[in-house]
Protein backbone atom coordinates (compact mmCIF):
# COMPACT_ATOMS: atom_id res chain seq x y z
CA UNK A 1 0.00 0.00 0.00
CA UNK A 2 1.26 3.61 -0.63
CA UNK A 3 0.37 7.02 -0.75
CA UNK A 4 -0.05 10.28 1.39
CA UNK A 5 -2.18 10.82 3.81
CA UNK A 6 -4.90 13.21 3.24
CA UNK A 7 -5.99 16.63 5.07
CA UNK A 8 -8.51 16.12 7.67
CA UNK A 9 -11.86 17.66 9.38
CA UNK A 10 -12.90 18.31 12.87
CA UNK A 11 -16.20 16.29 12.23
CA UNK A 12 -13.57 13.09 11.62
CA UNK A 13 -15.24 10.47 14.38
CA UNK A 14 -11.44 8.32 13.41
CA UNK A 15 -10.74 6.07 16.30
CA UNK A 16 -7.58 3.39 14.99
CA UNK A 17 -5.33 4.44 12.47
CA UNK A 18 -2.87 1.22 11.54
CA UNK A 19 -1.11 1.79 8.00
CA UNK A 20 1.61 0.33 9.61
CA UNK A 21 4.37 -1.45 7.34
CA UNK A 22 3.23 0.66 4.51
CA UNK A 23 5.12 3.07 2.18
CA UNK A 24 3.01 5.93 3.00
CA UNK A 25 4.91 9.12 2.96
CA UNK A 26 5.74 12.74 3.10
CA UNK A 27 5.24 14.84 5.88
CA UNK A 28 2.39 14.57 8.29
CA UNK A 29 -0.35 17.34 7.30
CA UNK A 30 -0.90 20.19 10.19
CA UNK A 31 -4.63 19.09 9.90
CA UNK A 32 -4.06 15.83 11.60
CA UNK A 33 -4.90 17.03 15.06
CA UNK A 34 -8.34 17.13 14.03
CA UNK A 35 -8.71 13.45 14.62
CA UNK A 36 -9.66 14.35 18.26
CA UNK A 37 -11.23 11.16 19.06
CA UNK A 38 -8.29 9.22 18.19
CA UNK A 39 -7.37 6.39 20.43
CA UNK A 40 -4.58 4.33 18.14
CA UNK A 41 -1.80 5.46 16.04
CA UNK A 42 0.72 2.87 14.63
CA UNK A 43 2.54 4.70 11.82
CA UNK A 44 5.39 1.60 12.32
CA UNK A 45 7.53 1.12 9.71
CA UNK A 46 6.76 3.81 7.09
CA UNK A 47 8.43 6.40 5.10
CA UNK A 48 6.92 9.51 6.71
CA UNK A 49 9.45 12.16 7.71
CA UNK A 50 10.20 15.99 8.47
CA UNK A 51 8.60 17.25 11.77
CA UNK A 52 5.55 16.60 13.94
CA UNK A 53 3.61 18.77 13.29
CA UNK A 54 2.14 20.59 16.67
CA UNK A 55 -1.19 19.88 16.29
CA UNK A 56 -0.46 16.24 17.81
CA UNK A 57 -1.36 18.04 20.66
CA UNK A 58 -4.50 17.85 19.88
CA UNK A 59 -5.41 14.30 20.28
CA UNK A 60 -5.81 14.01 23.64
CA UNK A 61 -8.07 10.80 23.76
CA UNK A 62 -5.24 8.81 22.02
CA UNK A 63 -3.36 5.90 24.36
CA UNK A 64 -1.42 4.37 21.97
CA UNK A 65 1.43 6.19 19.07
CA UNK A 66 3.67 4.02 17.40
CA UNK A 67 5.66 6.42 15.22
CA UNK A 68 9.12 4.22 15.01
CA UNK A 69 11.07 2.57 11.89
CA UNK A 70 10.20 6.82 9.92
CA UNK A 71 12.79 9.57 8.85
CA UNK A 72 11.11 12.16 11.50
CA UNK A 73 13.38 14.48 12.71
CA UNK A 74 13.71 17.75 14.77
CA UNK A 75 12.79 18.23 18.43
CA UNK A 76 9.33 16.58 19.46
CA UNK A 77 7.04 19.00 20.04
CA UNK A 78 6.60 20.12 23.52
CA UNK A 79 2.40 19.78 22.87
CA UNK A 80 2.85 16.10 23.15
CA UNK A 81 2.72 16.69 26.66
CA UNK A 82 -0.72 17.56 26.53
CA UNK A 83 -1.37 13.86 25.68
CA UNK A 84 -2.28 12.38 29.41
CA UNK A 85 -4.52 9.52 28.38
CA UNK A 86 -0.87 7.75 26.54
CA UNK A 87 0.35 5.04 27.65
CA UNK A 88 2.52 3.99 24.87
CA UNK A 89 4.64 5.64 22.67
CA UNK A 90 7.09 4.45 20.53
CA UNK A 91 9.06 7.11 18.87
CA UNK A 92 12.27 4.44 17.96
CA UNK A 93 14.50 4.56 14.85
CA UNK A 94 14.00 8.28 13.86
CA UNK A 95 16.18 11.68 13.62
CA UNK A 96 14.57 13.09 16.12
CA UNK A 97 16.71 15.36 18.49
CA UNK A 98 17.24 18.25 20.86
CA UNK A 99 15.76 17.81 24.51
CA UNK A 100 12.30 15.75 25.47
CA UNK A 101 12.44 17.28 28.93
CA UNK A 102 9.32 18.89 28.69
CA UNK A 103 7.03 16.34 27.13
CA UNK A 104 7.25 13.41 29.88
CA UNK A 105 6.28 15.44 33.20
CA UNK A 106 2.60 15.11 32.55
CA UNK A 107 2.50 11.80 30.99
CA UNK A 108 1.57 10.16 34.66
CA UNK A 109 -0.30 6.86 32.70
CA UNK A 110 2.71 6.32 30.69
CA UNK A 111 3.96 2.20 30.95
CA UNK A 112 6.11 1.75 27.64
CA UNK A 113 8.56 4.64 26.26
CA UNK A 114 11.08 3.71 23.62
CA UNK A 115 13.08 6.27 22.12
CA UNK A 116 15.92 4.25 20.79
CA UNK A 117 17.99 5.35 18.13
CA UNK A 118 17.85 8.93 17.96
CA UNK A 119 19.96 11.76 18.27
CA UNK A 120 18.14 13.31 21.48
CA UNK A 121 20.95 15.61 23.50
CA UNK A 122 20.81 16.89 26.79
CA UNK A 123 20.50 15.43 30.26
CA UNK A 124 18.91 12.39 31.39
CA UNK A 125 15.44 13.38 31.92
CA UNK A 126 14.68 11.88 35.65
CA UNK A 127 11.08 12.73 35.61
CA UNK A 128 10.75 9.44 33.83
CA UNK A 129 11.47 8.38 37.37
CA UNK A 130 8.73 9.48 38.59
CA UNK A 131 5.85 7.48 36.49
CA UNK A 132 4.64 5.03 39.24
CA UNK A 133 3.46 3.13 36.35
CA UNK A 134 6.16 2.65 33.88
CA UNK A 135 6.69 -1.02 32.87
CA UNK A 136 9.85 -0.86 30.30
CA UNK A 137 12.23 2.54 29.63
CA UNK A 138 14.47 2.26 26.66
CA UNK A 139 16.90 5.78 25.79
CA UNK A 140 19.16 3.51 24.14
CA UNK A 141 21.54 4.94 21.33
CA UNK A 142 21.13 8.60 21.94
CA UNK A 143 23.36 11.56 23.28
CA UNK A 144 22.10 11.70 26.87
CA UNK A 145 24.01 12.74 29.70
CA UNK A 146 23.75 13.21 33.24
CA UNK A 147 23.29 10.61 36.26
CA UNK A 148 20.99 8.57 37.98
CA UNK A 149 19.21 10.64 40.63
CA UNK A 150 20.29 8.81 44.27
CA UNK A 151 17.09 7.71 45.31
CA UNK A 152 13.78 7.45 44.08
CA UNK A 153 9.91 6.54 45.16
CA UNK A 154 7.99 3.74 43.32
CA UNK A 155 9.00 2.16 39.93
CA UNK A 156 7.11 -0.80 41.75
CA UNK A 157 6.04 -2.21 37.93
CA UNK A 158 9.28 -1.29 35.96
CA UNK A 159 10.57 -4.47 34.48
CA UNK A 160 12.97 -3.25 32.07
CA UNK A 161 15.40 0.09 32.15
CA UNK A 162 17.51 0.00 28.43
CA UNK A 163 20.26 3.19 28.63
CA UNK A 164 22.87 1.82 26.56
CA UNK A 165 25.04 3.78 23.87
CA UNK A 166 24.38 7.30 26.49
CA UNK A 167 27.36 9.61 27.57
CA UNK A 168 25.70 8.68 31.05
CA UNK A 169 28.24 9.58 34.23
CA UNK A 170 28.57 9.05 37.89
CA UNK A 171 27.64 6.40 40.19
CA UNK A 172 25.19 3.30 39.46
CA UNK A 173 23.19 3.69 42.94
CA UNK A 174 21.86 0.92 44.38
CA UNK A 175 17.82 1.36 44.22
CA UNK A 176 18.46 -0.27 40.38
CA UNK A 177 19.59 -3.43 41.78
CA UNK A 178 16.13 -3.47 44.11
CA UNK A 179 13.25 -2.51 41.88
CA UNK A 180 10.65 -5.11 42.74
CA UNK A 181 9.75 -6.05 39.44
CA UNK A 182 13.10 -5.08 37.22
CA UNK A 183 14.23 -7.87 35.31
CA UNK A 184 16.46 -6.40 32.70
CA UNK A 185 19.31 -3.55 33.18
CA UNK A 186 21.26 -2.35 30.19
CA UNK A 187 23.59 0.55 30.99
CA UNK A 188 26.59 -0.63 28.49
CA UNK A 189 28.56 1.86 26.41
CA UNK A 190 28.32 5.14 28.53
CA UNK A 191 30.80 6.62 31.04
CA UNK A 192 29.87 5.20 34.28
CA UNK A 193 32.38 5.37 37.00
CA UNK A 194 32.79 3.24 40.28
CA UNK A 195 32.17 2.19 42.75
CA UNK A 196 28.93 0.46 42.43
CA UNK A 197 27.32 0.95 45.30
CA UNK A 198 26.50 -1.97 47.60
CA UNK A 199 22.82 -2.71 47.98
CA UNK A 200 20.46 -4.70 50.31
CA UNK A 201 17.08 -7.18 49.83
CA UNK A 202 18.35 -7.30 45.91
CA UNK A 203 15.14 -7.51 43.07
CA UNK A 204 14.81 -10.08 40.57
CA UNK A 205 17.29 -8.80 37.54
CA UNK A 206 17.86 -11.92 35.04
CA UNK A 207 19.99 -9.90 33.13
CA UNK A 208 22.65 -7.14 33.82
CA UNK A 209 24.92 -5.61 30.99
CA UNK A 210 27.41 -2.96 32.52
CA UNK A 211 30.08 -3.32 30.19
CA UNK A 212 32.06 -0.50 28.08
CA UNK A 213 32.08 1.53 30.79
CA UNK A 214 34.43 3.55 33.30
CA UNK A 215 33.94 1.28 36.14
CA UNK A 216 37.49 0.54 38.48
CA UNK A 217 37.78 -1.09 41.79
CA UNK A 218 36.02 -4.40 42.68
CA UNK A 219 33.21 -5.93 41.37
CA UNK A 220 30.37 -5.63 44.79
CA UNK A 221 29.43 -8.87 46.42
CA UNK A 222 26.11 -8.08 46.50
CA UNK A 223 26.01 -8.24 42.77
CA UNK A 224 26.74 -11.77 42.89
CA UNK A 225 23.66 -12.35 45.61
CA UNK A 226 20.89 -11.60 42.44
CA UNK A 227 19.41 -15.10 42.44
CA UNK A 228 17.52 -14.93 39.51
CA UNK A 229 20.32 -13.60 37.23
CA UNK A 230 21.38 -15.67 34.31
CA UNK A 231 22.78 -13.13 32.04
CA UNK A 232 25.62 -10.58 33.51
CA UNK A 233 28.22 -8.76 31.23
CA UNK A 234 30.89 -6.20 32.99
CA UNK A 235 33.12 -6.57 29.95
CA UNK A 236 35.78 -3.59 29.13
CA UNK A 237 36.04 -1.82 32.19
CA UNK A 238 39.09 -2.19 34.67
CA UNK A 239 37.21 -4.37 37.97
CA UNK A 240 39.24 -6.01 39.98
CA UNK A 241 39.52 -9.11 42.17
CA UNK A 242 37.81 -12.29 42.03
CA UNK A 243 34.59 -13.12 40.45
CA UNK A 244 31.51 -15.18 42.29
CA UNK A 245 29.25 -17.27 39.81
CA UNK A 246 26.00 -17.53 41.11
CA UNK A 247 23.35 -19.45 38.82
CA UNK A 248 24.22 -18.16 35.44
CA UNK A 249 23.77 -18.84 31.78
CA UNK A 250 25.87 -15.89 30.26
CA UNK A 251 28.84 -14.43 31.70
CA UNK A 252 30.56 -12.02 29.53
CA UNK A 253 34.07 -10.63 31.68
CA UNK A 254 36.23 -9.93 28.72
CA UNK A 255 38.67 -6.75 29.02
CA UNK A 256 37.98 -6.46 32.95
CA UNK A 257 40.94 -6.97 34.28
CA UNK A 258 39.86 -9.86 36.54
CA UNK A 259 42.69 -12.00 37.83
CA UNK A 260 40.77 -15.14 39.53
CA UNK A 261 37.54 -17.27 38.81
CA UNK A 262 36.30 -19.68 40.66
CA UNK A 263 35.62 -23.42 41.00
CA UNK A 264 32.86 -23.65 37.97
CA UNK A 265 31.64 -27.00 37.81
CA UNK A 266 29.28 -26.99 40.52
CA UNK A 267 27.35 -24.02 38.44
CA UNK A 268 25.21 -26.15 36.43
CA UNK A 269 23.18 -23.74 34.11
CA UNK A 270 26.35 -22.28 32.44
CA UNK A 271 26.41 -21.89 28.79
CA UNK A 272 28.38 -18.58 27.66
CA UNK A 273 32.03 -18.03 29.29
CA UNK A 274 33.96 -15.08 27.89
CA UNK A 275 37.16 -14.30 29.86
CA UNK A 276 39.17 -13.05 27.00
CA UNK A 277 41.65 -10.20 27.98
CA UNK A 278 42.10 -10.21 31.26
CA UNK A 279 44.98 -11.06 33.70
CA UNK A 280 44.40 -14.89 34.58
CA UNK A 281 47.26 -16.73 35.35
CA UNK A 282 47.66 -20.70 36.02
CA UNK A 283 45.70 -23.81 34.60
CA UNK A 284 42.77 -24.10 32.76
CA UNK A 285 40.01 -24.31 34.51
CA UNK A 286 37.35 -27.30 34.81
CA UNK A 287 33.76 -26.36 32.64
CA UNK A 288 30.22 -27.39 33.27
CA UNK A 289 29.43 -29.88 30.57
CA UNK A 290 26.65 -27.94 28.87
CA UNK A 291 28.88 -24.77 27.78
CA UNK A 292 28.74 -23.96 24.12
CA UNK A 293 30.81 -20.83 24.20
CA UNK A 294 34.09 -20.21 26.00
CA UNK A 295 36.94 -17.82 25.80
CA UNK A 296 40.01 -17.11 27.67
CA UNK A 297 42.24 -15.47 24.76
CA UNK A 298 44.71 -13.36 25.51
CA UNK A 299 45.32 -14.12 28.98
CA UNK A 300 48.59 -15.55 30.88
CA UNK A 301 47.48 -19.26 31.26
CA UNK A 302 49.60 -22.13 31.00
CA UNK A 303 49.60 -25.86 31.00
CA UNK A 304 47.41 -28.63 28.79
CA UNK A 305 43.82 -28.73 27.81
CA UNK A 306 42.65 -30.82 30.91
CA UNK A 307 41.04 -34.02 29.50
CA UNK A 308 37.55 -32.99 31.04
CA UNK A 309 37.22 -31.17 28.09
CA UNK A 310 36.15 -34.19 25.89
CA UNK A 311 33.20 -34.64 27.81
CA UNK A 312 31.69 -30.71 26.67
CA UNK A 313 29.32 -32.08 24.42
CA UNK A 314 27.29 -29.10 23.82
CA UNK A 315 30.89 -27.07 23.10
CA UNK A 316 30.18 -24.75 19.70
CA UNK A 317 32.79 -22.22 19.86
CA UNK A 318 36.49 -22.72 22.20
CA UNK A 319 39.32 -19.73 22.25
CA UNK A 320 42.23 -20.57 23.87
CA UNK A 321 44.66 -18.41 21.71
CA UNK A 322 47.22 -15.82 22.79
CA UNK A 323 48.21 -17.62 26.10
CA UNK A 324 50.80 -20.17 26.75
CA UNK A 325 49.38 -23.10 26.79
CA UNK A 326 51.17 -26.53 25.65
CA UNK A 327 51.19 -30.18 25.08
CA UNK A 328 49.34 -31.86 22.50
CA UNK A 329 45.97 -30.85 21.02
CA UNK A 330 43.20 -33.61 22.28
CA UNK A 331 41.64 -35.75 19.75
CA UNK A 332 38.77 -35.56 20.98
CA UNK A 333 38.08 -31.85 20.17
CA UNK A 334 37.03 -32.91 16.41
CA UNK A 335 35.63 -36.22 17.16
CA UNK A 336 31.70 -36.33 15.64
CA UNK A 337 30.53 -36.59 19.72
CA UNK A 338 31.42 -32.26 20.01
CA UNK A 339 29.83 -30.75 18.18
CA UNK A 340 32.38 -28.16 18.07
CA UNK A 341 32.77 -25.54 14.44
CA UNK A 342 35.08 -23.20 15.68
CA UNK A 343 38.72 -24.05 17.56
CA UNK A 344 41.06 -21.18 17.75
CA UNK A 345 44.22 -22.16 19.69
CA UNK A 346 46.35 -19.19 17.96
CA UNK A 347 49.95 -18.40 19.53
CA UNK A 348 50.41 -21.22 22.25
CA UNK A 349 53.09 -23.46 22.56
CA UNK A 350 51.26 -26.38 21.41
CA UNK A 351 53.20 -29.40 19.69
CA UNK A 352 53.17 -32.78 18.46
CA UNK A 353 52.30 -33.82 15.28
CA UNK A 354 48.99 -32.38 13.79
CA UNK A 355 48.51 -35.66 11.67
CA UNK A 356 47.13 -37.34 15.04
CA UNK A 357 44.02 -34.96 14.29
CA UNK A 358 41.77 -37.37 12.50
CA UNK A 359 38.21 -35.55 11.24
CA UNK A 360 35.25 -37.54 11.46
CA UNK A 361 32.50 -38.19 8.47
CA UNK A 362 30.70 -35.67 10.49
CA UNK A 363 33.15 -32.84 10.77
CA UNK A 364 31.57 -30.00 12.40
CA UNK A 365 34.36 -27.58 12.38
CA UNK A 366 33.87 -24.37 10.15
CA UNK A 367 37.29 -22.67 11.97
CA UNK A 368 40.27 -24.08 12.59
CA UNK A 369 43.45 -22.08 13.67
CA UNK A 370 46.33 -23.55 14.53
CA UNK A 371 48.80 -20.50 13.94
CA UNK A 372 51.87 -19.95 15.46
CA UNK A 373 52.51 -23.15 17.37
CA UNK A 374 54.71 -25.82 17.62
CA UNK A 375 53.24 -28.43 15.09
CA UNK A 376 54.91 -31.11 13.25
CA UNK A 377 53.91 -33.84 10.70
CA UNK A 378 51.38 -34.24 7.68
CA UNK A 379 48.35 -32.58 6.98
CA UNK A 380 45.26 -35.26 7.54
CA UNK A 381 43.42 -36.04 4.18
CA UNK A 382 40.44 -36.63 6.61
CA UNK A 383 40.06 -32.80 6.36
CA UNK A 384 38.02 -33.09 3.15
CA UNK A 385 35.30 -34.35 5.91
CA UNK A 386 34.61 -30.71 7.10
CA UNK A 387 32.53 -29.61 4.11
CA UNK A 388 31.59 -26.60 6.10
CA UNK A 389 35.45 -25.36 6.51
CA UNK A 390 35.49 -21.56 6.15
CA UNK A 391 38.83 -20.36 7.65
CA UNK A 392 42.00 -23.02 8.11
CA UNK A 393 45.16 -21.57 9.34
CA UNK A 394 48.18 -23.60 10.11
CA UNK A 395 50.69 -20.75 9.42
CA UNK A 396 54.18 -20.59 11.67
CA UNK A 397 54.27 -24.02 12.70
CA UNK A 398 57.27 -26.75 11.69
CA UNK A 399 54.74 -28.93 8.91
CA UNK A 400 56.75 -30.32 6.05
CA UNK A 401 53.75 -31.40 3.86
CA UNK A 402 52.25 -31.73 0.96
CA UNK A 403 48.68 -30.22 0.84
CA UNK A 404 45.26 -32.69 -0.22
CA UNK A 405 44.98 -32.51 -3.62
CA UNK A 406 42.84 -29.14 -4.56
CA UNK A 407 40.18 -31.39 -5.42
CA UNK A 408 39.38 -30.42 -1.54
CA UNK A 409 38.93 -27.33 -2.30
CA UNK A 410 36.61 -28.03 -5.17
CA UNK A 411 33.78 -30.02 -3.16
CA UNK A 412 35.68 -33.41 -4.27
CA UNK A 413 35.05 -32.34 -8.13
CA UNK A 414 38.77 -31.81 -9.80
CA UNK A 415 39.90 -28.93 -11.65
CA UNK A 416 42.52 -27.76 -13.47
CA UNK A 417 42.22 -23.40 -12.70
CA UNK A 418 45.40 -22.61 -11.15
CA UNK A 419 45.13 -19.16 -8.71
CA UNK A 420 47.32 -16.40 -9.94
CA UNK A 421 48.37 -13.87 -7.68
CA UNK A 422 49.95 -10.88 -9.27
CA UNK A 423 52.09 -8.77 -7.51
CA UNK A 424 49.24 -5.80 -7.60
CA UNK A 425 47.48 -7.93 -5.24
CA UNK A 426 48.86 -8.87 -2.84
CA UNK A 427 48.72 -6.47 -0.75
CA UNK A 428 44.98 -6.71 -0.54
CA UNK A 429 45.70 -10.40 0.41
CA UNK A 430 48.18 -9.27 3.29
CA UNK A 431 45.08 -6.93 4.36
CA UNK A 432 42.78 -9.67 4.23
CA UNK A 433 44.66 -11.82 6.38
CA UNK A 434 45.04 -8.89 8.81
CA UNK A 435 41.99 -8.37 9.04
CA UNK A 436 41.01 -12.14 10.04
CA UNK A 437 43.70 -12.09 12.45
CA UNK A 438 42.18 -9.15 14.24
CA UNK A 439 38.92 -10.54 13.61
CA UNK A 440 38.88 -14.46 14.01
CA UNK A 441 35.09 -14.96 13.31
CA UNK A 442 35.32 -13.70 9.98
CA UNK A 443 31.93 -13.35 9.77
CA UNK A 444 32.04 -10.36 6.95
CA UNK A 445 34.96 -10.71 4.78
CA UNK A 446 35.42 -12.78 1.62
CA UNK A 447 38.68 -14.06 -0.89
CA UNK A 448 39.46 -11.44 -3.39
CA UNK A 449 37.90 -12.56 -6.77
CA UNK A 450 40.96 -13.84 -8.39
CA UNK A 451 40.81 -16.66 -5.84
CA UNK A 452 37.24 -18.24 -6.75
CA UNK A 453 38.86 -21.23 -7.99
CA UNK A 454 39.01 -22.33 -4.05
CA UNK A 455 35.81 -24.08 -2.58
CA UNK A 456 32.94 -21.80 -2.53
CA UNK A 457 32.26 -20.68 1.15
CA UNK A 458 35.66 -21.23 1.80
CA UNK A 459 37.35 -17.43 3.27
CA UNK A 460 41.01 -18.26 4.46
CA UNK A 461 43.46 -20.66 3.87
CA UNK A 462 46.81 -19.92 5.67
CA UNK A 463 49.70 -22.77 5.45
CA UNK A 464 52.85 -20.35 5.13
CA UNK A 465 55.38 -19.11 7.54
CA UNK A 466 57.79 -21.69 8.78
CA UNK A 467 55.97 -24.55 7.51
CA UNK A 468 57.42 -26.21 3.85
CA UNK A 469 53.72 -27.19 2.11
CA UNK A 470 53.36 -28.08 -1.27
CA UNK A 471 49.82 -27.83 -2.79
CA UNK A 472 48.92 -29.81 -6.24
CA UNK A 473 47.08 -27.68 -8.29
CA UNK A 474 46.00 -28.85 -11.60
CA UNK A 475 48.70 -31.26 -11.98
CA UNK A 476 51.59 -29.04 -10.33
CA UNK A 477 53.24 -28.40 -7.24
CA UNK A 478 52.49 -25.29 -5.51
CA UNK A 479 54.87 -24.33 -2.75
CA UNK A 480 52.96 -21.46 -0.53
CA UNK A 481 55.00 -18.84 1.51
CA UNK A 482 55.33 -15.91 2.73
CA UNK A 483 58.40 -13.72 1.61
CA UNK A 484 60.42 -11.00 3.93
CA UNK A 485 57.59 -8.26 3.18
CA UNK A 486 55.01 -10.95 4.52
CA UNK A 487 53.36 -11.12 1.46
CA UNK A 488 51.31 -13.96 0.89
CA UNK A 489 52.93 -16.30 -2.41
CA UNK A 490 52.06 -19.10 -4.33
CA UNK A 491 54.93 -20.39 -6.94
CA UNK A 492 54.47 -23.27 -9.24
CA UNK A 493 56.70 -25.97 -10.90
CA UNK A 494 55.88 -28.69 -13.48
Amino acid sequence: MTGNLPKFNKSSPLRVLDISSTTFSRKLPDTFGNLRYLNYLSFHDCYFHGSLPPSLGNLTEITHMDLSDNGFTRQVPTSLSKLVQLTWLYLAFNYFSGNFLDVLRNLSKLETISLFDNIFTGQLPTSIFTLNGLLSLDFSLNQYQGQFPSQINGLSYLHGIYLSDNLLRGRVPAWLFTLPSLENLDLSQNKLTSPIEQFQQPGPLREVDLGDNEFHGPIPDSIFQLLDLTYLALAKNNFSGKVILPQLVRVILSSSSITEVPFLTSNSSLQVLDLSSNLLRGQLMDLPTQVYFFSVSNNDLTGEIPPSYCNLSALQSLDLSHNEFCGNIPQCLVNSSITLDFLNLTMNNFHGSIGSLTFPNQCHVTALMLNDNQLEGPLRSSLVNCQDLSILDVGNNRINDSFPNCSFLHGNKKSNVKPSLSSKCKKSKRQFLDNVRKNPQCESHRFPTDMEPFKPGTQLIHLSSHNSIGATLGGKTALLYEDSDRNLEITQSA
